[in-house]
């Protein structure tokens, strides 16, 4: 279900009038640890239709409350111009939204607005669920 997300909202998916030359897709991938997993799979779904390229720009151990994202963020979309950001990343950011959900949402909106200000769509891909061994699954969920 992500990954068809993601193909919509980097616009992979849409017809180009005939005759039209297509807008080229650039999708520009950010996150912790998982998300560098991850990278590959996305990377070669999307690259498989021709009519995108990606950057994968993830990192381990990343998190909005133990970076300096705005500036992160700030000099992946200078260096990338993505028409399409995927941002997976929430594990190192556990006991900081749980103390203060109002502002992490905050944040998370500011976020949203950087990603978002030079035109990219982003599809953020949520805090992936872990199970009962994991000791702060309730957090995960949250």
């Amino acid at each position: 279900m992500a990954v068809g997300a993601l193909l919509t909202a980097t616009g992979a998916g849409f017809r180009v009038p005939a005759g039209a030359a297509p807008r080229p897709q650039r999708v520009t991938i950010v996150g912790d640890s998982v998300m560098v997993d991850g990278s590959p799979g996305i990377q070669a779904i999307l690259e498989s239709t021709k009519a995108v390229t990606v950057a994968p720009r993830a990192f381990p151990g990343y998190g909005l409350t133990r970076a300096n994202w705005p500036v992160d963020f700030a000099r992946v979309l200078n260096n990338t111009k993505p028409t399409g950001v995927a941002i997976l990343l929430g594990g190192w950011d556990l006991d900081a939204a749980a103390a203060d959900p109002a502002g992490y949402a905050a944040t998370v909106g500011q976020v949203m607005d950087l990603l978002t200000s030079t035109g990219a769509q982003v599809a953020w891909i949520g805090e992936l669920p872990g199970d009962a061994r994991f000791e702060n699954e309730a957090k995960r969920r949250n």
